[in-house]
């Protein structure tokens, strides 16, 4: 039996982490305020936790696979702090032009998510800070929730929430 009855797909990037153009040093990591107490009592509540990240540093060769595994490693051991389990972490190493399915606002990044750990569309929901992470729900046909104000222009439905404390109210009415 299943301990979690939904999935939640986060963005890396400004999203659960401060964002750090090309991070690739992992003592510059440090948590959105809130994100690992929210995403904690989310995960109390059921919700598996995965991450897909685009990484197009290493494409750029600006950062290396080992050093992008390195911080998200830090993630993972910051959200520990938490009691927050991170099941898997995908991450797209490919530049904007390199015509990958992986790239979001692509689906291929959620797929696998979704196919690995056994969830359909319906209990997924995609959070984060870029209009390309709403798209990118879009084409996983998920729900979505924007980090950040404003709301961004878009003719896809998503919520919008500026911090993670209304994240958790949001998710938590929801559930």
């Amino acid at each position: 039996l299943k301990k979690f009855s939904k999935l939640l797909i986060l963005d890396r990037d400004g999203t659960i982490i401060q964002d750090v153009p090309y991070l690739k040093d992992e003592s510059l990591v440090t948590l959105m305020p809130n994100s690992g107490q929210v995403l904690s009592k989310l995960q109390k509540l059921g919700f598996e936790i995965a991450i897909a990240t685009n990484q197009s540093a290493i494409g750029r060769g600006i950062a290396t696979h080992a050093e992008v595994m390195k911080v998200n490693s830090k993630v993972e051991r910051l959200l520990a702090k938490f009691e927050v389990s991170i099941s898997l972490i995908v991450y797209c190493p490919h530049l904007p032009t390199h015509g990958c399915n992986c790239r979001k606002p692509l689906p291929g990044m959620g797929l696998t998510i979704m196919d690995k750990l056994s969830y359909s569309p319906k209990n997924t929901i995609v959070i984060g800070n870029q209009l390309t992470d709403i798209h990118f729900a879009h084409s996983l046909k998920v729900r979505s929730i924007f980090l950040g104000d404003p709301k961004p222009n878009s003719n896809i439905e998503f919520n919008c929430c500026s911090n993670w404390d209304q994240i958790g109210t949001l998710l938590h009415n929801c559930n």
